[in-house]
């Protein structure tokens, strides 16, 4: 037993021995593998370095190669040049040469160029029907509305409204900034300068310049809207627009200060919360607002804040969340709504477009009644169409569409507006 227990002490370690040598062996196979390796690698590099450098010098020679063709064909041609040159040096030494007059040249009466009666006709009926037919492949092209009467024709909607364009020519395209009360030519003040007190926008124009003609029209609008529908029975109101940048917010701003103007307590909530502005509009800071409310369960009551115009009080959009539409579709947004309902007269919500996001069509539901604000010249009668088949199918209740930046004197709308003006003037 002893003597076997002797051999496999043995024979483990030859298995021991051998074990080692092999696995000894192998490692140094493998360095020699790995140092072989780094070998080729470094001669693949400088193989792959020396590769680039005669591509390079080839690209070299190919321009160089070029540039000697070019220079030689130019060195044949002043050789050849330079030979024709002594020829004709020597035969004027010779005092010979090819050349006889066979007829001489009359002087022209009339010059050959240019055709004056020619141009002119030319240019008369280039100008005439060049710009004839330049005219009708713009408005060919033109998709967009321009008057009121065409965006009731697209969407079948009345019209509520219509608000000038604003800017440099706002006062010659609309008659006079100011409807009432002010003259024409007292724009300027003491020394012939400019009135500072001229605002420089549209937003909250009511507000600023209550005797505008643009205040006017937001009052025109704010009389439309309630006479649109029995009295009680519209509380809730929001205003969207086909597409993005058609002055929404302006318009919707201007309207709940013409309402609360009436002595109406009156309460605005900007529920774009994709690009709110309308806490831009009224200067104040966008910290806690709808959004605050709706995910963070902040108190109703910090919510509702104050503006510069009295009884008018806004809800700002609070930070922007990445799920506006679930926020606003949420059972917070109807309570809110149903619970500022008791609290105001009227509640104004400035909502996204409807086209581009759902936000605008999920609050359609919640309201009682719906403005679409138009830009003239902007909004394209295809976008009409789409708003149109879309309130349908969502059947939300309509109120009529606000037409906005409208060039008046192109419209025929310059006679009304001077009579109302020329009316107030002859009153004072």
């Amino acid at each position: 037993m002893q003597r076997l227990k002797a051999e496999l002490d043995t024979a483990r370690d030859l298995l021991k021995n051998e074990t080692g040598g092999l696995v000894k062996a192998a490692y140094s196979e493998y360095q020699a593998a790995l140092k072989k390796e780094n070998s080729l690698k470094d001669l693949f590099e400088r193989q792959k370095d020396e590769a680039f450098r005669l591509n390079s010098n080839a690209i070299l020679y190919n321009g160089l190669k070029i540039e000697i063709e070019n220079k030689k064909s130019l060195l044949e041609s002043l050789l050849k040049r330079q030979s024709e040159t002594g020829v004709s040096a020597r035969l004027r030494g010779l005092r010979t040469s090819n050349i006889r007059v066979i007829d001489r040249a009359d002087l022209p009466i009339n010059p050959s160029s240019p055709k004056k009666l020619r141009n002119l006709l030319l240019a008369l009926f280039l100008g005439l029907f060049g710009g004839a037919g330049l005219a009708f492949v713009m408005e060919y092209l033109d998709n967009t509305v321009k008057s009121a009467e065409e965006v009731g024709r697209y969407t079948g909607l009345p019209t509520l409204g219509v608000v000038p364009v604003f800017g440099d020519d706002s006062n010659r395209a609309y008659g006079y900034y100011y409807s009432y009360g002010q003259k024409k030519g007292e724009e300027k003040g003491k020394g012939g300068k400019e009135d500072s007190g001229k605002p420089k926008n549209i937003e909250l124009i009511v507000h600023f310049a209550p005797e505008s003609a643009f205040a006017e029209n937001y009052r025109s609008l704010r009389t439309a809207l309630l006479l649109s529908s029995p009295q009680g029975s519209l509380k809730t109101i929001m205003v969207t627009s086909p597409l993005p940048e058609e002055g929404k917010s302006a318009t919707i701003s201007n309207l709940a200060v013409s309402l609360a103007q009436t002595g109406k307590k009156i309460l605005l909530i900007d529920a774009d919360l994709r690009r709110p502005k309308q806490h831009q509009i009224f200067k104040m800071k966008n910290h806690e607002g709808l959004t605050s409310y709706l995910a963070l369960d902040l108190p109703v009551q910090k919510l509702i804040k104050p503006t510069m115009v009295p009884s008018l009080y806004l809800i700002n959009s609070g930070p922007i969340p990445p799920n506006p539409a679930e926020l606003l579709g949420s059972d917070r947004m109807s309570k809110l709504l149903a619970l500022l309902k008791d609290q105001f007269d009227f509640v104004l919500i400035d909502t996204p477009p409807i086209l581009t996001v759902t936000d605008a069509q999920i609050l359609g539901k919640l309201v009682d009644g719906l403005v679409l604000v138009v830009q003239a010249g902007t909004t394209p009668r295809e976008a009409l169409v789409q708003t149109r088949e879309l309130i349908d199918l969502l059947k939300l209740r309509t109120l009529g569409v606000v037409v906005n930046s409208l060039n008046l004197e192109n419209h025929g709308y310059y006679g009304r507006h001077y009579y109302r003006h020329y009316y107030k003037e002859s009153r004072g």
